[in-house]
């Protein structure tokens, strides 16, 4: 609206627009995680010793999963991590009670 009075002049200016708030975006960035093994329950930095079925040195963690996965009566393996001593797998009957051990992956159902 433009109102004038002698020697002044208001000028006022209206906006009928609605304020909103700023809007946001998320981003969500989802890692594969290099430890799967079926529906295992996944224990990175931890031994399973004892109830050791077999054992063979094996080159990767996927490997020691897959040979668990298809040999008969294994419910669980321990797997030596890259650039641990050693890169055996170790097959097992059952779950043992857990202990750290960094250079170990452990899968259990």
């Amino acid at each position: 609206t433009l109102s004038i009075q002698m020697d002044v002049e208001t000028m006022i200016a209206i906006d009928n627009r609605k304020l909103s708030a700023p809007t946001t975006s998320t981003t969500t960035t989802t890692t594969a995680n290099p430890y799967l093994c079926s529906n295992m329950t996944i224990l990175a930095g931890y031994n399973m010793p004892g109830d050791d079925i077999t054992s063979k040195i094996l080159d990767s963690y996927a490997l020691c999963c897959q040979w668990c996965l298809t040999y008969s009566g294994c419910v669980a393996f321990v797997w030596g991590v890259t650039g641990a001593s050693t890169s055996r797998c170790y097959l097992k009957n059952a779950v043992p009670a857990s202990t750290v051990d960094s250079k170990l992956i452990s899968a259990h159902y």
